[in-house]
């Protein structure tokens, strides 16, 4: 019987939305723990998951670690993003455990983020500074400590892997950002208005900006975000921008969201291979999307989605919403949600990938 140990670097963060997806498709294989960095309390978005987050300091995560490797089972750690502390889990690890199974799993170019994040202003630079564990350089150090001592990658698309450029002595696979199979609600539509959802966090590369552009320039359209999303609402568009609580079940808020608007900033390189988790999510609520023609959005929507390159013309956006909802794009959307964004499907790919590792020769204690 296998057993998988998830680790992620922040209990507070969305990068814990990750993390979780990773454990729906391991809990087709086998029994799994997800163990979090306790970084200032736990990620709103857990609620919308079945699995148990066991948070804990930089030091009691050792002594989870231990208790876990105690249970019965094939210990698989699976580590989400790569950043500190994980590294020195991992580390810790592989001189501890004979023959230790180690996947370091990479759902973003979290480094090249943290470098755009940086190249906005003076004050960023400043705020995200080498103290930081985020700073761009501190990432690619962690990722690449746990790289030296993992038997194979996971990727959540295609083209992350090609732009990372990191797999080429490693086996390696694609897990997208996966959903339960859960049934769409019934929408509850406006009569006189079309409703946007942008239900996930709202970062400056995610469009925020370029939203509240449309829902100025268009007063028929009304806006519904999660509290706390990262944007807030202007107070000229207060009375077209509904905020609902971060908790709200997703099947519950989809069913507020006539299209879902995904507007990434793609002159970013890391932007471009982003996989937006709320994707997915529109996706198996069967709600048309206008997204940005992403290279990361495109290798996962495919013709489920109305795909824009010039997303910085709210004109040319509004135009892409109508017709996404009058050609019903959001039907498409689900038959791809099924065929190819469900832990089962994933958890066929993670089987194949751990077959390669017990069949290739064991390097055994580092």
């Amino acid at each position: 019987m296998r057993k998988f140990l998830i680790l992620t670097h922040s209990a507070a963060s969305n990068a814990l939305g990750r993390a979780l997806s990773m454990a729906l498709v391991a809990h087709v294989l086998g029994d799994v723990a997800v163990l979090a960095y306790d970084d200032g309390g736990l990620w709103a978005g857990a609620s919308q998951f079945p699995q148990v987050v066991t948070t804990s300091s930089r030091r009691q995560m050792y002594h989870n670690v231990d208790s876990w490797l105690r249970l019965p089972g094939e210990p698989i750690i699976w580590i989400s993003k790569g950043i500190d502390p994980t590294n020195s889990i991992a580390e810790n690890l592989s001189r501890r455990v004979d023959k230790p199974c180690i996947i370091l799993d990479f759902d973003d170019d979290d480094a090249g983020l943290s470098d755009y994040f940086r190249s906005q202003s003076v004050r960023n630079r400043v705020t995200l500074n080498k103290l930081r564990r985020m700073h761009p350089e501190r990432i690619r150090t962690s990722q690449n400590q746990i790289l030296r001592h993992a038997n194979a990658l996971t990727y959540s698309t295609h083209s992350l892997r090609k732009h990372l450029g990191n797999a080429a002595t490693k086996p390696s696979v694609r897990i997208p950002h996966v959903r339960l199979n859960n049934p769409p609600a019934a929408k509850l539509r406006g009569e006189s208005h079309t409703t946007i959802g942008m239900l996930g966090t709202i970062r400056r590369h995610k469009g925020g900006e370029r939203v509240e552009e449309l829902l100025r320039a268009h007063p028929e359209y009304r806006l519904v975000t999660f509290e706390n999303s990262g944007l807030q609402p202007a107070t000229d568009l207060s009375g077209r921008w509904r905020e609902i609580p971060a908790r709200t079940p997703i099947d519950e808020a989809y069913a507020l969201v006539d299209v879902t608007v995904l507007l990434m900033d793609s002159t970013s390189p890391a932007a471009d291979v982003q996989f937006p988790a709320k994707l997915v999510d529109a996706m198996r609520s069967e709600t048309p999307i206008v997204a940005t023609e992403t290279a990361a959005i495109s290798e996962i929507a495919l013709d489920g989605a109305t795909l824009i390159r010039n997303s910085t013309d709210v004109h040319v956006v509004s135009e892409a919403i109508h017709a996404s909802i009058e050609n019903r794009t959001g039907n498409r959307a689900r038959e791809i949600f099924e065929q190819n964004l469900t832990p089962e499907v994933a958890a066929c790919h993670l089987d194949s990938l751990l077959n390669t590792i017990a069949a290739r020769p064991s390097r055994g204690r580092q």
